[in-house]
């Protein structure tokens, strides 16, 4: 298993990484994103380029959800996707229900709740004010990054 894993959450302004090594997070930023879509086309693909040039990625999981692929967000994924794939990255899709379903038992109840987690996991997260996005990118790495050990 290689064990360098970059998470990825996108929404319509932001987007997200968490560079994992193993179970362990080296890694977070997040970049704002343009309200005119070629823009942030741009600036989310020089993202990508950035993050797998600086930490040599072979893995990456994307956070996915009830996105249309006509809305805004839905075109940015299916266009990392496809960056991704022409590097011939390996790529993973996880629904944030997911998330949900394996960070407690009962499941969370919503994403706040699975941001308090993370921030229990990673403390040193709210003293570096992170961004919340910062916090769903690190919970979808560990989730990924476990999943990929307990089935190799």
């Amino acid at each position: 298993m290689n064990d360098k894993l970059a998470a990825i959450v996108i929404t319509r302004h932001r987007a997200a990484a968490a560079i994992f090594s193993g179970t362990q997070l080296h890694y977070v930023e997040n970049r704002v994103l343009s309200s005119a879509p070629p823009k942030a086309a741009n600036t989310l693909l020089a993202f990508i380029g950035w993050l797998m040039e600086e930490f040599k990625m072979e893995a990456v999981v994307l956070q996915v959800g009830e996105v249309s692929p006509e809305t805004h967000t839905g075109q940015m994924i299916d266009m990392v996707e496809s960056s991704l794939k022409e590097r011939s990255i390996s790529l993973w899709r996880v629904r944030k229900t997911d998330l949900l379903d394996a960070y407690a038992h009962p499941r969370l109840a919503n994403q706040k709740q699975l941001r308090l987690v993370a921030t229990s996991i990673w403390p040193h997260l709210i003293d570096t004010q992170a961004h919340p996005l910062e916090l769903d990118a690190a919970t979808l790495g560990l989730y990924m990054q476990t999943e990929r050990l307990l089935h190799s």
